[in-house]
């Protein structure tokens, strides 16, 4: 960016002496120390140098800084050319009043050359035009300490201030929506926070979101740019968008207000939940968001949320609401466009919950309109649910829509992080079917394909974790957010998340998590992003602010901000996202451990199609009033396809699918195994359970064989044929 030059303000601070018997007047100042205030750097954001001449011995300084909240937002402090100097000697106090304060740590006084900068301050551009910082006496006094052959001066500076030109051009202005009436005649309107601005020409792009009162404002470099509003939603249509406007010069001011009116008339709510960390034999204090970002009022709303059994509700901070087994019911009443709102609830974690499961609560907020719906839809609607019976796991495949099924839709069940069965089914409407598989302590998962053309984005899986044990007596772990959960339509949500003892109080989580290792998903599924805080200071954190940088790879024109333990403003600035929690008053830990922690979600969909290959990494600084930034773990995703492996896949059957009949199959009593057109003989016939376990071998005279069920239990298990010893084929028999 061009460095522009102006004129350097000069603030004088005059040494006092003070004996030990006697007070010295200002007037008897014997040295002068130089503070300069640098020109600053940047349009959006601008960084102004403190800068130092004539510090020699200096032990301590102390003064406030005074700026325009209307033309500065403060961001951070940074640059530090101290050695102990570091942004916990700032505190923001008010509005436009910074307070700073340094001491040697080592009580010895401290030389620096003259030109060195002490600090710098970083501010976002609020508009363009002068503006003044200067150094005062309120509340903090002036004052700077230094030691000369063993004797104590104090130090004044005199009250002054430096003019900061803000450069670049300035586009603002408002987004209201219209919620009754028209462009031309608005009766009723609503602000419309939290859509997308976005500000571009050829050489320059950027994104900003409006505040709470739907105003914008974005610094830009000087052109001519085209302006658009993107609504949450095909619901709302923005009255005239694509504007074109000039600024050629710094100082201008491009406005440019929106107005946009409904589409088509239709609720649209949103919602979310969450919770920091799970812990067992403790409350667990959950949040649930929600938002009707539709074009009209939804009526009598409510949120179910479906409770874990492990789960028991011990405080909800709403006034109606209602508990039947494990279902909590949220009556929220009528729910405006565009209004929000938030309802937070204890949980208490069964003390039993063993260490490592994963328990999930879903959030699902009526009346769930899907506004958009294909007349060529068939009506079918799958949904799936799974139990843990007392020798196997099973999923029931259910048509709950009010037509029967055009055709089949395929499904594949996955044992822990391998696929091992694929399938179609074909439903009439209210039909009911099931699938069984051995409760050896695997995470199960089953995943069908919706029907075509179903409304919204409903993608039915559920998994079974810890049902039975294997071998050692113990049960597979950290499988159920390996995969996306059916949670894609905005009103339903699930949270899943492991019982954890030990844990990192400031980290991010990306979900889902992705496959193996490597954490695979699919190009353009979205990505949740969970995000916790905690206060491990001494004193309570009256500030808190989650700045994340995205990914290249990710769209930002659709995140979408989500549940959070304390309400926030969200602010964009292009990739740069932020959470500002203002006046959070975050207890510190040893005083209230359970009140120290704070989280945030969002969520944000890929750039389209991604390529294979493409790696998506993200992590976020957590600012606790003014500390050096707590930097999260980083997130990372690879973009693949066909990455979940199959217990079948690599092995080459020299026998074709055809020539090996089993009757009847699936097994219920007994089966016949035979092999058909082949010369060969004296074949083996091995069973095995789906991890490999061998449960028994058998020749195969004449190439036929009788399975008895006996002591089988119902599930999926493997078979191997062999000829002398070599592998000719492998398949899957399923005992009911």
């Amino acid at each position: 960016m061009k460095h522009i030059p102006m004129k350097k303000a000069l603030f004088l601070l005059c040494f006092i002496l003070i004996g030990l018997n006697t007070i010295s007047a200002q007037g008897n100042c014997q040295d002068t120390l130089y503070v300069n205030l640098t020109e600053p750097v940047g349009i959006d954001t601008v960084t102004v140098d403190i800068e130092v001449a004539n510090f020699n011995q200096i032990t301590s300084m102390q003064w406030t800084v005074d700026f325009d909240p209307s033309y500065l937002q403060f961001i951070e402090p940074e640059n530090f050319g101290l050695g102990s100097l570091n942004a916990s000697n700032f505190n923001i106090t008010g509005p436009g009043e910074l307070r700073f304060a340094w001491f040697s740590l080592t009580g010895l006084g401290v030389d620096l050359q003259d030109g060195s900068t002490i600090y710098s301050l970083k501010f976002a551009s609020l508009q363009t035009g002068d503006t003044d910082i200067c150094f005062t006496n309120d509340p903090l006094v002036i004052e700077i300490s230094q030691v000369v052959d063993g004797n104590v001066f104090e130090m004044c500076m005199s009250e002054d201030c430096s003019s900061i030109p803000l450069n670049g051009a300035l586009h603002q202005g408002n987004i209201t929506a219209i919620t009754q009436g028209s462009c031309a005649n608005p009766i009723t309107t609503a602000n419309a926070q939290d859509w997308i601005v976005h500000i571009f020409n050829d050489d320059n792009e950027y994104m900003v979101s409006p505040n709470t009162q739907g105003f914008y404002s974005k610094l830009v470099v000087p052109g001519t740019y085209t302006t658009t509003v993107i609504p949450p939603n095909y619901l709302w249509s923005v009255c005239d968008n694509n504007v074109s406007g000039s600024s050629s010069e710094d100082g201008d001011i491009a406005l440019v207000d929106f107005q946009a009116v409904p589409f088509q008339l239709c609720p649209e709510l949103h919602v979310d939940v969450s919770t920091p960390f799970l812990r067992r034999c403790f409350d667990n204090f959950y949040s649930v968001d929600y938002c009707n970002q539709g074009s009209e009022i939804a009526e009598d709303a409510y949120i179910e949320i479906e409770l874990d059994p492990a789960f028991t509700v011990s405080n909800v901070y709403h006034p109606n609401f209602d508990i039947t087994g494990n279902i909590l019911t949220l009556n929220v009443g009528d729910v405006a466009p565009l209004e929000c709102g938030k309802i937070q609830f204890d949980l208490l974690l069964d003390c039993d919950t063993e260490l490592g499961t994963t328990k999930c609560v879903e959030a699902h907020i009526f009346p769930d309109t899907i506004c958009a719906i294909d007349p060529a839809w068939s009506g079918a609607s799958i949904e799936v649910y799974g139990e843990c019976e007392s020798d196997s796991v099973r999923f029931f495949i259910e048509n709950v829509g009010d037509m029967d099924m055009l055709m089949p839709v395929d499904f594949i069940v996955t044992e822990d992080d391998v696929m091992f069965e694929e399938g179609q089914i074909d439903l009439a409407t209210s039909e009911l079917t099931s699938v069984a598989y051995e409760a050896n302590g695997s995470t199960y998962r089953i995943n069908v394909n919706q029907v075509n053309l179903h409304p919204g984005l409903s993608s039915p899986t559920t998994a079974i974790e810890a049902c039975g044990t294997n071998s050692n007596g113990t049960f597979s772990l950290g499988y159920v957010n390996m995969f996306p959960n059916d949670d894609q339509d905005n009103f339903v949500a699930i949270d899943c998340q492991q019982v954890i003892g030990s844990y990192d109080p400031n980290d991010k989580r990306g979900y889902p998590l992705g496959y193996r290792d490597e954490h695979y998903i699919k190009a353009n599924t979205d990505i949740k992003y969970h995000i916790r805080f905690q206060n491990i200071g001494t004193d309570t954190a009256f500030r808190v602010v989650i700045v994340d940088t995205l990914s290249e790879h990710l769209d930002v024109s659709t995140i979408r901000p989500g549940a959070s333990s304390h309400s926030y403003e969200f602010e964009l600035r292009d990739r740069e996202v932020r959470f500002i929690f203002d006046q959070i008053n975050l207890v510190d830990s040893t005083t209230n451990e359970p009140g120290s922690h704070g989280f945030v979600k969002f969520s944000i969909s890929q750039v389209p199609n991604n390529p294979d290959g493409t790696l998506i990494l993200n992590a976020a600084d957590i600012y606790f009033d003014f500390n050096d930034p707590v930097r999260t773990n980083t997130t990372d995703h690879l973009i693949g396809s066909d990455f979940i492996e199959s217990v079948i896949s690599g092995i080459k059957n020299l026998l074709q699918d055809e020539q090996i009949l089993v009757r009847p199959h699936p097994v219920v009593d007994f089966s016949e195994i035979e092999i058909l057109d082949t010369d060969l003989n004296n074949l083996e016939f091995t069973l095995m359970s789906i991890t490999g376990q061998r449960i028994f071998e058998a020749p195969m005279n004449d190439n036929r064989l009788s399975i008895q069920k006996g002591d089988l239990k119902a599930g999926v298990y493997l078979y191997q044929v062999s000829h002398k010893g070599k592998q000719i084929s492998v398949g899957k028999l399923i005992v009911q």
